[in-house]
């Protein structure tokens, strides 16, 4: 008797272990996941004061409930009263130096203000350059994400390293991570997964990331990898990979954004704008890209006004977006203060254009006389800083048209 008694114990004893070590493998393989995203280490932060101690989001699942269908309700309405720019703003994740122009983000002030009112992005990404110290950072991205409410109402998305030092991001110290996957793997899979068969993918990694895709995966991210068996396109701007096979038969239904568009351009040729109209055709949702996002999204909305891109599409796209913002309560319309249309017209695109084409012939102008420019091509209103006489001044921008950046502190560049 005593040594069944025993034997109960142990077996007792032995399955409470098993289950502890379950529990500690799902939650470390959660927090792998969550913490890459961009260059190997990135994580999805969203400013919207949600707590750990409150409920989380709820699951992906069939059936809707009673507050779902209000929360869609909600989400019609918001998407009605967008214009087109806005809605396609919103599909695109930046980083604030190609927003603004700047060369190191560190604050945000009037120019980060000014370049959310006529660019009002989906997210914004950060690196480790942007972030000095936990007051700075915390001040720097609440005066983006009360810029973004004043403009449209909607949050930023913002995109953070992770080894940014135990900074602590969010108002009152407050910060949620969303759930990501990579697709079709994550950032550390082997070299070889470019030269496998899609059966091959599948049976690695594809069948096991169905059942996490479909669980708490809020973000899909398309990876910029070309598998060669499939369509010999990366992933990130393929329509086999994001609308046949994520979608169609891995029944994938969330948020999918792309991996760094401007590092494919780089590596392949083409230019983002390009690459950022193949993503959205593919089926995704959010364009990531690190540069050129006035020119990507305005190659977007011409895509829709010749009618290569139906916006029926953006919509649907927009929908997933606000949805999930929605969700982590990223909507507060009654903080929106703008009145603007946000639209370019004519006139402030050409002089759009007269920027770019003078802080070209500026950077030639400084390569040929070896860095000495005392004579700047810049337009009237745009500092730059070599001929601002600062050695470690990062005030010329050429972002929005026609900004002077906010006055530079500690040799760094305001936002």
């Amino acid at each position: 008797m005593s040594t069944r008694k025993s034997r109960n114990r142990f077996r007792i004893f032995r399955a409470l272990v098993i289950c502890i070590i379950v529990v500690l493998a799902i939650g470390a393989a959660g927090y792998a996941v969550g913490t890459r995203l961009f260059d190997h280490h990135g994580i999805v932060y969203i400013n919207s004061g949600y707590s750990d101690s409150e409920r989380e989001p709820m699951e992906n699942v069939l059936d809707k409930s009673e507050d779902e269908e209000t929360e869609d309700a909600d989400v019609a309405a918001v998407l009605k009263d967008m214009t087109l720019h806005e809605k396609v703003s919103q599909m695109f994740v930046t980083s604030p130096e190609a927003l603004t122009g700047i060369k190191t983000a560190v604050q945000a002030g009037s120019t980060t203000q000014t370049c959310l009112e006529k660019y009002p992005t989906g997210g914004l990404a950060y690196a480790e350059k942007n972030f000095e110290d936990e007051e700075q950072t915390k001040t720097m991205l609440d005066n983006t994400q009360q810029y973004a409410l004043q403009r449209s109402g909607i949050r930023l998305l913002i995109v953070t390293p992770a080894e940014s030092g135990g900074i602590q991001i969010g108002e009152d110290n407050q910060k949620a991570s969303i759930p990501i996957s990579y697709f079709p793997a994550d950032s550390t899979a082997d070299a070889g997964i470019a030269s496998m068969t899609e059966e091959e993918i599948s049976e690695k990694y594809l069948d096991s990331l169905k059942t996490q895709l479909n669980g708490r995966t809020k973000i899909a991210v398309a990876r910029n990898l070309i598998i060669n068996d499939v369509d010999g396109q990366a992933v990130s701007v393929s329509r086999d990979w994001i609308r046949d096979i994520l979608r169609n038969d891995l029944g994938y239904s969330g948020v999918v954004m792309t991996e760094d568009l401007s590092l494919l351009a780089a590596s392949d040729g083409s230019s983002v704008s390009d690459l950022a109209l193949s993503a959205i055709r593919a089926g995704a949702d959010l364009v990531y890209t690190g540069k050129d996002l006035q020119a990507a999204v305005q190659a977007v909305e011409a895509a829709v006004s010749s009618g290569s891109i139906t916006e029926e599409m953006i919509d649907q796209s927009v929908t997933r977006i606000l949805s999930l913002k929605n969700e982590y309560g990223m909507i507060s319309l009654t903080e929106k203060t703008y009145e603007g249309s946000g639209e370019l017209d004519a006139s402030e695109q050409a002089a759009n254009n007269t920027q770019e084409q003078a802080a070209a012939d500026n950077a030639n102008n400084k390569k040929n006389n070896g860095g000495n420019n005392s004579g700047s091509n810049l337009p009237e209103g745009v500092v730059d800083d070599n001929a601002s006489g600062g050695k470690n001044s990062n005030t010329g921008s050429a972002g929005i048209e026609g900004l002077v950046d906010d006055p530079v502190q500690s040799g760094n560049a305001a936002g």
